[in-house]
Formats: structure tokens, sequence, C-alpha cells
């Protein structure tokens, strides 16, 4: 097994179960959004669509990597590698699939 087929092995099962596994996201619909809403202390008034904003602001994140500073060829190299298959990813759900929301609302405080 080369180099390259290690890598794709690894990207396929270990690595991506591990990078989702430490995050806590919700990819919902923005009616399971409410209701949770609903369920809580918080008063929803609106939500603003920013989706095209975040894209936007993707684009020149190839310049990114080069201001990070290097830690050697090899490990630099897979590091760019899954840096520009997970912001790809990223860019091609918001574009096709997920809306990115902000959600406008309240806490009545406690007295």
């Amino acid at each position: 097994m080369n180099l390259i087929d290690l890598f794709l092995d690894l990207v396929r099962t270990g690595i991506r179960r591990l990078w989702k596994g430490r995050m806590v996201l919700h990819h919902w619909r923005l009616e399971r959004y409410r209701e949770h809403i609903e369920d809580s202390p918080l008063r929803f008034e609106d939500n603003v669509d920013i989706t095209k904003r975040v894209i936007g602001g993707f684009k020149g994140y190839r310049k990114w990597i080069s201001a990070i500073e290097s830690a050697g060829m090899i490990r630099d190299f897979f590091f760019r590698i899954f840096y520009i298959i997970n912001v790809e990813w990223v860019l091609y759900l918001l574009k096709r699939r997920r809306l990115y929301l902000v959600f406008v609302g309240n806490k009545p405080a406690k007295f």
C-alpha cells in the first residue's frame, strides 16, 4: 500500500469519524429549529439567511493556507489536502443543501 492509498483509506474511515465525532452540529430544517426554540425559554423573533455572505467569506481561503507556519513538508502536504477538501465540502453543502441562518430573539429576564 503506497502513501496515497493509506491517506485515502484514513480519510474514508477513521479521520472523518473522528473529525465529525468531536463536533456538535445540528443540521436541521428550519421548522425543527423553531420547534426547539419554542420549547426553550428563548423568544424567536426572526431569522436572517447569511449563506451568500459566508460563501463569499471563503473566496480567498487558499491564501490562508500560505499564511500558516510550516510544520514540515509531509505534514504540510497532508494538512493542505485535508484543508482544501474540508473547505470545498463546506462550500458544496452551502451552495446546494444547507443554509447558514442567524436567529434573532431574546431570553426574558427573571426577576
